[in-house]
Order: structure tokens, then C-alpha cells, then sequence
């Protein structure tokens, strides 16, 4: 039966944390495009507020070309082994060129809580809340990278090979190794590994004993570099009001996340040699607040935020010798909106902006507008949201019906690329039940 670990890990957010090969787009920073693009859908789910209300909220955002990309990945799984390296390379770089240097994404959430009594105290009124988070979002960015001796051992150290052997590896005179030799044969013949550690590695990997030579070494060839976050959120906010015109939210909770990085050529793909170690993976808890403060009038609303500050570690466990890329650093929000209503008709527009370490407030500001008729004391309603940020236009269609909502979001690329990747379009789904 055919096997593919590199896309059911993905699509299932089974979290590892190993790294190999290299880049070939320089400037691009794969963690940090996934830190502004899980922001930007954060600056979504938080323009349709949780309220202070029995719940539970699942939503979905994904790249139009994502599905398609993880298809043609598990046919690069699924070639015959017994093809020749050159064969391999020419079908896998005919699957995947189209993709090259294009973002691919998946991110998913599911939101849950109920409301505390709420409670008049020292001139405030609050309204406590519990609620729990937890998603994850994957980038899936393909390129070409460098088949060579030095990724054929750092590989094998990803297997468990021992450091001493894979590095051995790399002092093969590779150029010394005829066409059509296998490379481990090749390698014992100058000394550079002996016949038990030889077979130490194909013990470990057994398709390695018949991975050879040929001209597709040290050439570019395609490669996947992905990277996932997942984290979740338990906590109490606490909604305050003081007056008619000072409000906010405070959040007190323990807040958990991982993450890994990964990058596969297609050789590695294909031959099963791009393999997920489960047990290979690092977390870290820790206790953490949120932070809002806003003004009000009748009319208008300002608010700044911080948010996800560490107060504490809880707990650390790292698995892998490559520690936690995505960091703890805070989320800093702006935000300003307007309301406007006749009869059953509502207007709201809205500007903003946020930041966090690996992009500034220029790189995230965005504005539009929420347009809506309710009606039943907006029990049922519709609303259309236009959104434009640096990046993208976004447009979302929002069905409130009694004690759900169901809404749909596009997000259309506005830029062609970013850090020479090019910008995606994005598709969402949310459904929330609220009583």
C-alpha cells in the first residue's frame, strides 16, 4: 500500500521539528511570512467578535492550489524506485515547477468557551469569559535546491545515523564515483566509510544501498520546504466597561505552541528517505496575557492591544536539537472603527494595523468596511466585508442565522510577490454556534 508521511503529517498537524537542505531564495523567511499571514487571519476572527456567549467556532483558510500541490507530491511518492535518478528528477521537476517559489498554505482553528456571571466592581463592569484555542497553519513554499553529498548525510543524521558516519560521507570524492556506481559502494572503495558502517546505514535506510550516481548530482532539482505552527490558547478574558466610554479586555491563560521546520528535494521524496519522527518535536507552555484598552463614543471606537506576552515558563520540552523558530514575541494591535445605522442598514468601516518580530506596522495595515442589514434584534442578518491590505483585497460574506453564523472570505492577491515568492489567493470558511 502506498505511503506518504510528508503529506498526511501536514494535513493532519502532527508537529516534528528536524532540518535539512537550503534556500535558494535568499531573502525569503519562511517563519516570518507565517507569522504575518496567521496575523492577518487573526485580524479577521477578531472583526467578528466571540461576545460574551456559550460557543463553539471552526474555521478553515487554504491556497487554492494547495490540494493540487500535495496530489502531485504523493505521485513524486509513488514513482517506481527502480526508475533511474535522471527519471526520477525529469517527472518530479514536470510535477512540480509550476509551483516553484509560490506560497501554499493551510491553516485551520476551533474556539471554544462559555460565559461567568458578570459583576459590577471598583466603578468597572466585567464579564469573565473561559475559552479554549487551538489550530495550526502550514506554509508550503516549493523550490529548487541542490542535490549533493552534504544533503545525502544530513539526511541520514535525520534517520539516526551516526554524526560520525553520515559526516564521513561528506569527505567521498564524489567526483571520483563513475556514473551508474552506488554511492555507498563508491564511497567504501576510497576508505571514506568502511563496510560495517556502510551497512549500518543501509540497515537504518535500506534504499540507499541502490542510490546512485548519476548526473542529476550537485544540479538543482525541485525541493518542498514547509513550515507548521501549532498552538493552544486556555484562558479567562474578561471583558471590562467603565462609563459609557472607557472598555477592554484583559486574558489571563497558558498558551502552548510548537512548530518545525522541513525541507525535502524530490529524490528524497521520492525514494522515502523524507521521513517524520514523531517523537522528534519541541513544545513550550507558559502563562500569558492579553491586554486591551479602548475609547468609545456613539459613533466611533480606538483601541490598542498587546497580546501573548510571557508572563512564565510552564513547561519545556525539546525533543530535537532545533529549538522553537516561531518564538513567544508579543502581537501589538491598533485598531479604529466607525458605526453607522438606518433602520436595518449598518455601515462599519475600519483601519488598523499590528506587528509582531519579523514584520513592522507598513507591512500589516489594512482597511475597509463592514456593510449589513439585521433584522429580530440582529438575530438574522447578512453582512459583506471589503478589506484591503498591502497584499491583498479581501472579501467576506457573513449569514447570521439566530444561533450560528456562517461566513466565507476571499482574499485576492493584490502583489505579485514578496522576497521573489509569489504572493497566493486565499479562500475561508467559518462556522460558529452561539447561545
Amino acid at each position: 500500500m502506498k505511503t506518504h508521511a510528508f503529506k498526511s503529517t501536514l494535513i493532519s498537524s502532527v508537529l516534528i521539528a528536524t532540518t535539512f537542505a537550503s534556500y535558494n531564495v535568499s531573502a525569503y523567511d519562511i517563519v516570518k511570512r507565517t507569522r504575518l499571514i496567521d496575523d492577518k487571519w487573526k485580524t479577521q476572527e477578531m472583526l467578528r467578535p466571540f461576545g460574551h456567549d456559550f460557543l463553539f467556532d471552526v474555521g478553515a483558510q487554504v491556497t487554492p492550489d494547495t490540494q493540487d500541490l500535495m496530489d502531485d507530491v504523493d505521485k513524486i511518492s509513488g514513482l517506481d524506485k527502480n526508475l533511474s535518478q535522471t527519471e526520477m528528477v525529469n517527472q518530479s521537476t514536470a510535477l512540480l515547477s509550476k509551483y516553484y517559489n509560490k506560497e501554499n498554505a493551510l491553516r485551520f482553528g476551533i474556539n471554544a468557551g462559555f460565559p461567568i456571571f458578570s459583576f459590577s466592581a471598583f466603578g468597572f463592569h466585567w464579564k469573565p469569559n473561559f475559552r479554549l484555542n487551538g489550530g495550526a497553519t502550514v506554509v508550503i513554499t516549493p523550490t529548487e535546491a541542490r542535490i549533493n553529498i552534504v544533503s545525502i548525510a544530513t539526511n541520514l543524521k535525520t534517520l539516526g545515523v551516526p554524526s560520525e558516519i553520515a559526516d564521513a560521507l561528506v569527505a567521498c570524492n564524489l567526483a571520483a564515483i563513475s556514473n551508474g556506481t552506488a554511492i555507498l559502494d563508491g564511497c567504501e572503495a576510497q576508505g571514506a566509510i568502511n563496510a560495517t558502517q556502510k551497512q549500518q546505514i543501509i540497515n537504518i535506510k535500506p534504499s540507499l544501498a541502490t542510490l546512485t550516481k548519476d548526473s542529476n548530482f550537485d544540479t538543482n532539482i525541485p525541493a518542498l520546504n514547509a513550515y507548521m505552527k501549532a498552538e493552544v490558547k486556555a484562558g479567562f478574558p474578561v471583558d471590562f466597561t467603565r462609563g459609557e466610554h472607557w472598555f477592554g479586555t484583559v486574558f489571563f491563560g497558558a498558551l502552548g505552541r510548537a512548530d518545525v521546520f522541513k525541507s525535502c528535494d524530490s529524490l528524497q521524496v521520492a525514494l522515502d528517505t523524507c521521513e517524520i519522527e514523531l517523537d522528534k518535536m519541541n513544545t513550550e507552555i507558559y502563562n500569558s496575557i492579553d491586554l486591551k484598552v479602548g475609547y468609545k463614543n456613539s459613533n466611533y471606537s480606538l483601541f490598542t492591544a498587546i497580546e501573548e506576552v510571557k508572563l512564565a515558563e510552564l513547561n519545556k520540552e525539546t525533543e530535537s536539537q532545533s529549538p522553537l523558530r516561531y518564538g513567544f514575541d508579543p502581537l501589538i494591535r491598533l485598531h479604529g472603527t466607525a458605526k453607522y445605522r438606518v433602520w436595518i442598514f449598518s455601515a462599519e468601516p475600519f483601519v488598523g494595523t499590528h506587528a509582531r518580530s519579523g514584520y513592522g506596522m507598513g507591512d500589516a495595515y489594512y482597511f475597509g468596511a463592514d456593510w449589513g442589514g439585521h433584522l429580530w434584534g440582529d438575530r438574522l442578518g447578512v453582512t459583506f466585508r471589503t478589506q484591503f491590505d498591502k497584499e491583498h483585497m479581501t472579501l467576506a460574506l457573513r449569514m447570521k442565522l439566530w444561533l450560528m453564523h456562517l461566513e466565507v472570505t476571499s482574499k485576492t492577491a493584490m502583489k505579485d510577490t514578496v522576497d521573489n515568492v509569489k504572493v497566493a489567493d486565499y479562500l475561508g470558511a467559518n462556522v460558529r454556534f452561539f447561545f
